[in-house]
């Protein structure tokens, strides 16, 4: 399968950015947007995605070392994932429960300060630049059988929302230092929030498929179970996954009758009800 996997990133440094000495790598996180959306009140509202970049090139290396917060930086690289360990603290007990989980990051290949703003400047100079500020566009396969998720609101809080979810396969284009040799592909997940029934009517383990979006950041509380001493408890994490603007159907798809799909669907539907 052919390699193609970029993201770029226009946006504000949130903090200096932090060395890790293990990875010998820079850690830092970039604030951008994809422009604005109408919350539940009716009011247009900025919609902001931190994007974590680890950057171990050398030459990426000493232009991110001189970053600070506030500066206005342009990223261009890969998007890339890797196990770490994530290790969650029983809240009565203190007992350690440890776990592996999926890291997704931006690998840079080019990074560039362009000036430094303002705190009051950051949310104007971000949304004039929302069309380029966070894209990514790549080809990989579907490595995860697609499902269909429908998320109930909280109190108060508008619709449930429905999302077609998967895992995608991207051989890598880069090696990165801190995996190991034998790591050639990546494996972040996808949720498709426009396009979602088509995608449980098109896609299947295997399908190739060409991505046009955007990252998006979200925190989560994922729960936990003790096993010291029984206590379920939760932690907060933090993830990053792609969002498609429009996903082209390559290779290895589903060719089903459209109209028959919907027929049996809402029949399914009245059944249930």
């Amino acid at each position: 399968m052919p390699r193609f996997n970029r993201v770029l990133l226009f946006g504000a440094v949130v903090k200096a950015p932090e060395f890790i000495e293990e990875n010998h790598e820079f850690k830092v996180t970039v604030k951008t947007t994809i422009g604005r959306r109408r919350s539940y009140d009716g009011e247009m509202l900025p919609v902001y995605e931190y994007i974590k970049v680890f950057a171990g090139k050398e030459k990426v290396l000493n232009e991110i070392a001189g970053w600070q917060k506030n500066d206005f930086v342009l990223v261009d690289g890969i998007l890339c994932t890797r196990y770490i360990d994530k290790t969650a603290t029983c809240t009565e007990c203190g007992t350690e429960v440890s776990e592996k989980i999926i890291q997704c990051y931006v690998q840079p290949i080019f990074a560039e300060r362009q000036r430094h703003l303002e705190e009051d400047e950051i949310e104007e100079v971000l949304l004039s630049h929302s069309t380029l500020s966070n894209r990514m566009e790549l080809l990989g396969a579907v490595a995860s059988e697609p499902k269909l998720v429908t998320l109930k609101p909280k109190k108060y809080e508008g619709k449930p929302t429905t999302f077609c979810q998967y895992q995608i396969a991207l051989n890598r284009l880069y090696r990165v230092k801190s995996d190991p040799e034998d790591r050639k592909a990546d494996f972040p997940y996808v949720k498709s929030y426009t396009n979602a029934m088509e995608d449980i009517y098109r896609l299947r383990t295997g399908t190739t498929v060409f991505i046009d979006g955007y990252l998006q950041s979200r925190t989560f509380s994922k729960k936990y179970f003790c096993p010291t001493c029984g206590t379920r408890f939760q932690e907060q994490h933090s993830v990053m996954e792609i969002v498609p603007y429009h996903t082209e159907y390559l290779e290895y798809f589903n060719k089903r009758d459209r109209e028959a799909d919907l027929y049996t669907e809402k029949e399914t539907d009245e059944e249930a009800v």
